[in-house]
């Protein structure tokens, strides 16, 4: 590899190496350029001469080939996890303030919260109704003790798939999404694609899983596993004003 190719994941003047490709970061998008094996000996030369400001320059000339995991948003992909973008919201202290109670217990009264807050109940009630309809309050659930309805295990699962293009990921998705042993799936960067943690009630179901999730898809290329020995925090809550 020529000197004026930095490896690494990210570099300061926008350069990264990655998945046998050379990668140009500008602002949040990247995109990846022909593999340096199929550079020509003149653009191979000029690579390794040209410095690492020089690559910049260089490489915002070659091909582009496809976009790279690091371009894609999956927000824009319906149904995962996000339906839309969502804009930040513009929260006050107050704001925050209930927002923490309610993460805490959603089942927490207008009056109670607003005696810690200095509000009125019908004050807080109309907070709460924008929050809802901003999107910033997304869901309102019962939380279940896995244990406590004998699931017993949890597994945290990272999967690397054979080819990296939009429909084999969708459809990785939507094989998620209808699985209920997959409790929460991350799309992520780094060797693997996907992070699940997943809840099954033993290893005999955890095996069954692997089978329908990973082995009988030929588009997963490998995966491997952890096994939770103590759930020492698993929490949804979002940190508000510093936490």
């Amino acid at each position: 590899m020529p000197d004026g190719v930095f490896p690494g994941t990210i570099l300061t003047a926008g350069l990264a190496r990655g998945s046998g490709r050379i990668i140009r970061i500008r602002g949040e998008a990247a995109l990846e350029i022909e593999p340096y094996e199929r550079f020509s000996t003149k653009d191979r030369a000029a690579v390794a001469s040209a410095g690492r400001d020089g690559c910049v320059s260089l490489l915002a000339k070659m091909p582009v080939t496809c976009a790279s995991r690091a371009s894609r948003d999956p927000r824009r992909t319906p149904g995962f996890g996000y339906d839309a973008e969502v804009p930040a919201a513009d929260l006050d202290k107050l704001d925050c303030e209930i927002l923490k109670r309610l993460q805490d217990d959603s089942r927490t009264i207008a009056e109670s919260i607003g005696a810690d807050v200095g509000l009125s109940a019908a004050a807080v009630q109309r907070r709460i109704k924008r929050l809802r309809q901003t999107g910033v309050i997304s869901r309102e659930v019962a939380v279940i003790e896995p244990r406590a309805v004998g699931v017993d295990m949890t597994f945290i699962v990272m999967v690397e798939m054979e080819r990296e293009r939009i429909e084999v990921l969708d459809e990785f998705r939507k094989q998620v999404l209808a699985d209920s042993a997959v409790q929460q799936c991350y799309y992520v960067t780094g060797s693997a694609d996907f992070v699940l943690v997943v809840h099954c009630r033993n290893m005999g179901e955890f095996e069954a899983f692997t089978r329908r999730m990973f082995f009988d898809n030929g588009e997963v290329r490998h995966f491997t596993t952890s096994v939770a020995m103590d759930r020492v925090k698993v929490s949804l809550a979002v940190p508000l004003n510093g936490g």
